[in-house]
This record gives structure tokens, sequence and C-alpha cells, in this order.
């Protein structure tokens, strides 16, 4: 019997700066993608989505990539750990992992919208030979993604990204 643990991310304590770029890139995402589905933009692997019903689980495939969730809740479950992903989390992957996934509500009023960026990791690589970083101490397991809380630092470029001509 596999042992599912809930671990649910919230950002009760977000600055007003904070909620006032995760609102501006809700507007961004909102406008791009004005109707339900995958938007391809004109950036190269920039994606963006408008689900506007809750979906039965289903399996998928995390590329490389970050994933940042501005409006509404979503269900992923990996190696027997289910994430509760909503307003206030990103997930950031750097390989390929089997997940099963579930939007857990959404309607026309208020969609789930979200945002991914696939990875170039040949790029990624170059930018981690150039910088020093701390070694993973293996004090947790590893699962393949890393699920966090959006900060000012992140919302801020993936607005300035939206900005940029289509």
């Amino acid at each position: 019997m596999v042992h599912v643990e809930t671990q649910k991310i919230r950002n009760k304590e977000q600055s007003p700066r904070v909620a006032e770029l995760r609102q501006e890139l809700r507007r961004k995402i909102a406008a791009h993608a004005p109707n339900a589905g995958a938007h391809a933009t004109a950036i190269l692997g920039l994606t963006l989505y408008r689900r506007t019903a809750p979906s039965p689980c289903y399996p998928a495939m995390f590329e490389p990539s970050l994933n940042v969730f501005v409006q509404g809740p979503k269900r992923i479950a990996l190696a027997g750990t289910t994430y509760l992903c909503d307003e206030s989390t990103f997930v950031l992957s750097s390989i390929d992992v089997p997940i099963v996934s579930q939007v857990v509500a959404a309607s026309e009023d208020v969609p789930l919208l979200s945002l991914l960026l696939k990875l170039d990791m040949a790029v990624v690589r170059e930018i981690l030979s150039q910088e020093e970083f701390h070694a993973y101490d293996g004090s947790s397991p590893v699962r393949g993604i890393a699920i966090g809380k959006t900060t000012v630092d992140l919302l801020k470029p993936c607005c300035r990204l939206l900005d940029l001509p289509s």
C-alpha cells in the first residue's frame, strides 16, 4: 500500500507587492488566453493555460520547466505524495517526470490560470557552471520536482515576459 502524504503550500502572509504582482500576472495571462485551453505564445517554450472546469485525475509528464500558478487550485501526485498547488505556488522540474494531475476547481468566472516555461537544459547547465551552488545534502527525498511559494523576485520577470512583443 502506498502512503499518500498531502502537502499544501500556502502563502497566507503574502506581502502586498506579491499580491499586486500576482494580480498583474493574472490579468496578463487572462488577456493572452481569452478562452479555455493551452495558448502558445511567440516566446519559444512559453505556454499560457486557462482551465474553466475541474478535471478528473489524468496522467501527465512534467518536462524540464517552470510552471507558475496565479489562480485556481491544481493537485499533482508524484511518487505517493500529493501536492496542492494554488495561486501562491510554482513547480520546477529539471527532468522528465511522470505525474498524475487534476484541476481541483475552475469555472468560467474563476478559471485556473498558469504559465509554463519549458527549460532549455543546455542553457541551464551553462548558467550553473558559471555560478557557485550548494550541493544537495541528501536530507530529504529527491522527487524530480520542486514546489515552492512565488515571490516578488519570480513574479516580476514573469510579468515582464508577458510584456514582450508577440
